[in-house]
C-alpha cells in the first residue's frame, strides 16, 4: 500500500466551522466530518458545517450534521 501525496494541485483541504466562523482546517474529509460531529454533540445548538477550500472555490459539503 503506498502512501498518498496530499501536498500536490490536487489536494483538497476541509474548513469546519460553527455558525459560520471556521473553527478548524483539516486535509481528511473523515477528519473534517468526525470534527462536526464532535462539535455538534457538544453544542447542538450550533450551526456546524464542512466546507471543501480549493484554489478556485469554497464549497459546502456538509451542513447541520445530525446526531
Amino acid at each position: 500500500m503506498s502512501d498518498v501525496d496530499v501536498s500536490g494541485p490536487c489536494a483538497q483541504h476541509y474548513v469546519v466551522a460553527i455558525d459560520g466562523a471556521k473553527h478548524s482546517e483539516h486535509a481528511c474529509f473523515v477528519d473534517a466530518i468526525k470534527m462536526g460531529l464532535l462539535l455538534h454533540a457538544q453544542s447542538p445548538e450550533s450551526k456546524i458545517t464542512v466546507r471543501e477550500l480549493s484554489e478556485s472555490k469554497s464549497e459546502e459539503v456538509a451542513s447541520g450534521l445530525a446526531a
